[in-house]
């Protein structure tokens, strides 16, 4: 469960850059590194707004001189606090990971009685975080089918998490889940864009 939240925490910021392709978003200086270093100099927010910035680099999409069409409306700041969410989340993914591999690995080694604390905790702080960004990635996937046009079935806001190892593991099923979702639609957008730009081409 741990090392599968940890693999997925590093695809977060790929899934959303993608998504940020295909919505067109134009407003890359939210992803400025100087900004961060200067105001929120939060090691795993940096990280995440520097990969956006490098995924995105030389995107026509996302170029600040190609405007979006008037009829693209989205709301900006789900795209915007991206690193924010991402940047927090993958941090506490790998310390929550880092504390459940000590305990466990500690368990044959102790010479007292073991207690189960620290690795409960861990856990709980796991799903907390796995939930965060199924929200975040949830809303990037409204913003998308809000500018096809299409309804998407909104995500249940998820209940606060069991200590059950089978409520984890759905936890971490849903993310994939989500993330899966989005991936998908983005590259449906994608592939809708190049069959009309193609297409227009043709034409002339």
């Amino acid at each position: 469960l741990a090392y599968g939240a940890q693999s997925l925490s590093k695809v977060v910021d790929c899934v959303a850059a993608l998504t940020c392709e295909a919505i067109g978003f134009n407003k890359l200086e939210t992803y400025d590194l100087t900004y961060f270093e200067s105001s929120r100099p939060h090691r795993g927010i940096m990280l995440s707004a520097s990969t956006l910035r490098l995924l995105l680099d030389g995107s026509k999409r996302c170029s600040v001189s190609t405007p979006n069409s008037p009829a693209v409306v989205f709301d900006a700041s789900v795209f915007c606090r991206i690193p924010q969410i991402n940047g927090p989340s993958i941090d506490s993914i790998a310390a929550a990971c880092k504390v459940m591999d000590i305990e466990l690995n500690s368990i044959e080694s102790s010479q007292i009685v073991f207690d189960d604390t620290q690795t409960l905790l861990a856990a709980s702080q796991l799903c907390d975080t796995l939930m965060r960004l199924i929200d975040s990635s949830s809303d990037r996937l409204q913003q998308l089918h809000l500018i096809v046009g299409t309804s998407v079935q909104a995500t249940k806001k998820t209940s606060q998490p069991q200590s059950s190892l089978l409520q984890q593991y759905l936890v971490l099923m849903q993310l994939v889940s989500t993330l899966t979702a989005e991936l998908s639609a983005s590259l449906a957008v994608l592939d809708q864009l190049d069959t009309a730009s193609t297409q227009k081409t043709a034409a002339v």
